[in-house]
This record gives structure tokens, C-alpha cells and sequence, in this order.
């Protein structure tokens, strides 16, 4: 068909005590793909489409401790929107305020990005897939794995995970999904796709 598709794959920072990291990393992913697309002579007009997938180690929502309000993730929100505010708790901005006056901390001022993506289980039709988790441990379980797609992408199917989110109140289900990798899952991560 000639058709030109950019798939890019990323692995951001683990510490979850650095969202502030993972949100300048998801900047930097989408700033290197407007990159490529403006070399490969596109333009906003007639981008061609775009997957970005990996392990982002980040969940979709978070509860702001200020406020107490549900709110999306700094990569969520970067990406669905195309913006991230400094206000947001998550912003290195919002983060290095922490910090007290004893370093001498840079501003970065709301982040942007040319692209918009949809999480392809964040769709209406597929969300029924999503993920309760794609990893999960002694300490720790969480859907951290994501595939993101812009408008220019149609999804026909998505990858129906073993545990989803609608199991979460089941605990004959939940209780019996034991830590990752175990006899029936031999990564600790769950895979996620889509045609």
C-alpha cells in the first residue's frame, strides 16, 4: 500500500517517586517522533500514523495529595492532551517546588506536544479489555504497559489481557492470579497488542 507508519517503542524510568521524570521522558519521546516526521518531509497536515508502545511505568490515573481529586498521570495527560500544564503534580516544575528554596531549580513552563495519541484500550469499543494490571508482584501490581496510536490509526482488535479491569471486585479471580513470571506467564509483564 506505500503507506509510511512510525512505530516507536520506549521504556521510561521506574522509580515511582519520579513522576517528574517519566513526564520529561514522554516529552522526549514525542519531540524525537515530530522530529522524525518532520525529517521524513511530513508535516502536522498529512502525519502519517503513529504508534507509540512500551513500558511507561505509570498508571493511567493518580489521586493529587492536595486536593484528593482522581486526576490523569503526567504521560497520560501529555499525551491525551498534548499538554501538561506546571501545576500538574506530577510537572518537574510541581516536583522541584519540593525541593524548598535550597536549589536553584529551572522552570520549564507548561510541556507540549505537536501529537495527540489515544491509549487503544482507553477506547470506547475496546475498554471492556482494558488491563487491571500488566505486572504485577509480591509488592506491587499495575497497568503500566500502553499502546498508543494517533487518528491517523484504526484499531480492528486489541489484545484481551487473562485479568481486566472489570475483574477487580472479583476476588476469585484476583486472588488466584499469582506474581509474575509465574508457570502461565513467563515475563513479568503481560503482553498487550492490537491489529
Amino acid at each position: 500500500t506505500n503507506q509510511t507508519f512510525i512505530v516507536a517503542n520506549t521504556h521510561l524510568y521506574w522509580n515511582p517517586y519520579r513522576p517528574d521524570i517519566k513526564a520529561l521522558q514522554t516529552s522526549a519521546c514525542v519531540d524525537a517522533i515530530n522530529r522524525f516526521i518532520f525529517e521524513l518531509n511530513y508535516t502536522s497536515i498529512n502525519t502519517p500514523p503513529v504508534i507509540l508502545c512500551g513500558d511507561f511505568n505509570s498508571m493511567p490515573d493518580l489521586i493529587d495529595a492536595e486536593t484528593k481529586r482522581s486526576l490523569s498521570s503526567a504521560p497520560f495527560t501529555l499525551l491525551e492532551d498534548g499538554a501538561l500544564d506546571s501545576d500538574h503534580p506530577q510537572h518537574p516544575d510541581s516536583w522541584c517546588k519540593q525541593l524548598g528554596d535550597s536549589y536553584n531549580n529551572p522552570q520549564l513552563g507548561q510541556l507540549t506536544s505537536k501529537l495527540r495519541f489515544n491509549n487503544i484500550y482507553k477506547i470506547n469499543e475496546y475498554k471492556s479489555h482494558q488491563p487491571l494490571f500488566t505486572t504485577k508482584t509480591n509488592e506491587f501490581e499495575g497497568w503500566i504497559d500502553h499502546i498508543w496510536i494517533n487518528s491517523n490509526i484504526t484499531v480492528n482488535y486489541v489484545l484481551s489481557l487473562p485479568i481486566k479491569e472489570y475483574d477487580r471486585h472479583n476476588s476469585n479471580i484476583t486472588d488466584r492470579f499469582t506474581p509474575i513470571p509465574n508457570q502461565y506467564h513467563p515475563s513479568d509483564h503481560l503482553p498487550i497488542g492490537m491489529i
